[in-house]
């Protein structure tokens, strides 16, 4: 009686690559990580598990739920990290003395979060960090904000960097609501473009520690400042608001030198924006919070998203490690690419299939496939069993630009047929010495 199959699936919210798929995401990485080799970020990396602990209480109430979290054989309480950031702070305070501030990292890895899966968003989902830490200076919140600008100018898309301050929204939360609790307040704002206004002003006020004519007046505020184009007027009015708040004035001629410097960075397809309803619902958040959307696809949501986060490394160490840094949603990019005319493959490698007439020759047949390789050309020896024909569909199907055919009259005559398969003509087949493969192929 033959074994019950076991039926091939996978977890709601995950997902499986198609070689293409794959391809597609490795070159997009590669794209991404040449800006950020420009920008002298350096690479690291850190462990998928961590211990609950590291991650509980860093980034809200709803990641925290959204944690997989387990016990390991050994009865220890661990989790899959949610995001790079919480890890990356770990890092660096275990990791203090060997590395020198300000330091700028990148890092490409798989995060986890047990949310509802939607378009574009998975339980497992790739996130391409870059922070710079050990710096409170604001040349370190434009340079993240210019690398931004840089990735997508790179990849071509049309883009919206919209850009708030912590301090300014919570200074105008403090201002209508004095003594409600801001971050319970700012959660839900941070609902603004999801929800609509009309559900955001009932979440309000049901919190109850905000009257309901100062939810009218402070979501009027929030409003009117997203709705205005022009920047004087958006910090005219700031200025004006939160003149009476503490430690505002300082952080609004910050912004402004921010946008003044920003407005005048080269930009083909995009632009900086400041939004007052940008709040970023994680809790380790302290100064410019931003988020990237694609004008052409206004549904996917932000595809680069991050801030400026000065305490979260204090859970670890007693030493201040101030950070800013931004993550690009490689997922929900991919998305909107595979809806363009992007050509991932700019520089696609010439693919050469080398036939095989018989098993005597298989010496040869690798000779030749490493001399190639060696010199960088893709080369692959056909491993089934077929005809030449069936062999050249092979080739066809894979996208192989040449095939090469090395016969018993080939290898005695230290020759090979190269047939060129990109092109139709009679004249696509020629025969040379092996001596010259090299040479013939680097003038193709």
């Amino acid at each position: 009686m033959a074994k019950p199959q076991i039926e091939p699936r996978i977890l709601k919210g995950f997902r499986d690559l198609l070689p293409n798929e794959a391809a597609q995401r490795i070159e997009l990485f590669e794209m991404i990580r040449g800006v950020f080799n420009s920008a002298c970020y350096l690479p690291i990396d850190t462990p998928a598990l961590e211990y609950t602990e590291i991650l509980l209480g860093k980034g809200s109430d709803e990641t925290d739920k959204q944690l997989f979290r387990f016990q390991d054989q050994g009865g220890r309480d661990i989790a899959l990290r949610f995001d790079l950031t919480v890890p990356l702070a770990r890092y660096v305070s275990q990791h203090r003395n060997d590395l020198t501030l300000p330091f700028k990292r990148y890092h490409i890895a798989p995060v986890w979060r047990a949310e509802k899966p939607q378009k574009g968003r998975y339980r497992e989902f790739y996130q391409c960090d870059f922070d710079i830490i050990g710096t409170k200076n604001i040349s370190s919140d434009i340079d993240t904000l210019i690398t931004i600008g840089n990735i997508f100018e790179q990849i071509g898309l049309k883009y919206n960097i919209r850009i708030n301050h912590r301090v300014i929204l919570n200074s105008v939360i403090k201002f209508y609501a004095p003594d409600a609790n801001e971050t319970a307040i700012l959660r839900i704002i941070d609902k603004l473009d999801k929800l609509g206004i009309e559900l955001v002003k009932k979440e309000l006020i049901a919190l109850g520690s905000i009257e309901e004519g100062n939810v009218i007046n402070l979501l009027k505020t929030i409003t009117d400042l997203k709705n205005e184009k022009d920047l004087n007027i958006v910090f005219g009015i700031l200025d004006d608001l939160l003149k009476n708040i503490e430690n505002t004035s300082d952080v609004l001629k910050d912004c402004k030198k921010l946008f003044s410097t920003l407005n005048n960075a080269s930009l083909k397809n995009g632009s900086y924006t400041y939004d007052i309803s940008i709040a970023r619902g994680l809790d380790y958040y302290t100064g410019i919070v931003f988020e990237t959307q694609l004008v052409d696809f206004p549904d996917l949501g932000s595809v680069c998203s991050g801030g400026r986060y000065d305490n979260l490394a204090l859970l670890f160490s007693s030493q201040e490690l101030p950070g800013v840094g931004g993550s690009v949603g490689i997922d929900r990019l991919l998305v909107a690419l595979e809806n363009t005319q992007f050509n991932f493959a700019k520089e696609k490698p010439t693919k050469i299939l080398i036939t095989v007439f018989s098993d005597d020759l298989i010496g040869e047949y690798f000779k030749l496939a490493n001399t190639l390789r060696a010199n960088n050309f893709s080369t692959e020896i056909y491993s089934g069993n077929g005809k030449l024909g069936n062999q050249l569909k092979y080739a066809n199907k894979g996208d192989f630009d040449y095939a090469i055919i090395i016969g018993e009259n080939e290898a005695e005559t230290n020759s090979v047929i190269i047939k060129d398969l990109k092109t139709a003509s009679e004249d696509n087949q020629h025969q040379i010495t092996q001596d010259n493969i090299i040479s013939f192929f680097k003038a193709k």
